[in-house]
């Protein structure tokens, strides 16, 4: 039976009274205490950021925008605490791309990176560096792996975290070289970056933000870089597509996501001053010198990045036969 305009003009009616709702909703918010849940440790990288971010958007909303480190299980906890607060728009997540490999790596996920989160904006993309400490008798990554794979067993590689991208391009690296690094995870880059002045480990991957307050130090070498371009900060470093190794084009993202359910026009508000915190010169700068490439996406942008790096990732840890229990 076709549709008569009559039969549609209580539902849209409806629509006409819900509208003013819906944008007055998005007008009114925030009301109160915003919390940014950062699922590592302080001192690294992603609270560094988050920090910022925080500060900058409770300045321009006069609200107060706290940071929440719910570290533990490599990411998943704090992760796992925002997904459960369906349609919460004041618990949000300032994670990183861990959130796209965890369905590859977790047999009992409790969360769905596409499902249970609303991306709002990707903040920022990493590279890793592949270092080692500086009594470490290498200058090239090509000394590296030669030095490792004649003196097996005597080598191992500090990542930041099981299952993230340092642990999962460590094995790669395993796998690719002939090298059998022995991957030790830290929880959080903060304690990897410790271990590594300490000498504790001597070979490490770690993310170019984590470790720029010590790179002009000659505490540790930069051998190569992750990613399809060579990192800004440290142009004469190679990176391992240069040095004939091929599945490390994959960037990493910092970003910031609320769970699912939250209103979209409160999404949009959320995304645009984001993004506008993140493109202003001020922020920007901040970004840039810690080694990182600024983005400031809108909501969109950053759910498409969401769902190809799950691929992306899916296909790197099935390929290295990575899973955590």
């Amino acid at each position: 039976m076709p549709i008569t305009i009559r039969a549609l003009k209580p539902l849209l009616c409806t629509l006409f009274f819900l509208l003013p709702w819906c944008v007055a909703q998005a007008d009114s918010y925030p009301q109160r205490e915003i919390s940014f849940i950062v699922p590592y440790p302080p001192g690294g990288a992603t609270d560094t950021l988050a920090r910022a971010v925080a500060l900058e958007l409770s300045d321009r909303w006069e609200v107060p925008v706290v940071v929440d480190n719910r570290a533990g299980a490599s990411g998943n906890i704090g992760n796992t605490q925002v997904a459960k607060a369906k349609g919460d728009p004041y618990t949000l997540l300032f994670g990183i791309n861990f959130i796209t490999q965890a369905p590859a790596l977790f047999e009992n996920l409790h969360y769905d990176p596409v499902r249970d989160f609303t991306p709002i904006s990707e903040v920022a993309r990493s590279q890793n560096l592949i270092v080692v400490t500086d009594d470490m008798p290498v200058k090239t990554f090509e000394e590296l792996v030669k030095r490792v794979k004649d003196n097996p067993g005597e080598y191992e590689m500090g990542n930041y975290g099981m299952g993230t991208s340092s642990h999962i391009y460590a094995e790669y690296l395993n796998k690719q070289t002939g090298m059998d690094l022995l991957h030790i995870p830290y929880p959080g880059a903060a304690p990897l970056l410790n271990a590594l002045l300490g000498k504790q480990v001597r070979v490490a991957i770690i993310d170019a933000a984590s470790a720029r307050s010590q790179l002009d130090t000659g505490a540790f070498r930069v051998l190569a870089v992750t990613g399809s371009d060579r990192l800004s900060t440290q142009p004469e470093v190679p990176t391992l597509k240069e040095l004939g190794y091929s599945g490390f084009d994959a960037y990493g993202w910092f970003g910031l996501l609320a769970p699912a359910g939250i209103d979209d026009n409160v999404r949009d508000k959320l995304s645009k001053e984001v993004s506008d915190i993140v493109q202003d010169e001020k922020t920007s700068e901040l970004l840039t010198r810690l080694g990182l490439t600024p983005v400031g996406s809108r909501s969109d942008a950053f759910a498409e990045v969401v769902r190809e790096d799950m691929k992306t990732w899916g296909n790197l840890i099935a390929e290295t036969g990575i899973t955590i229990h």
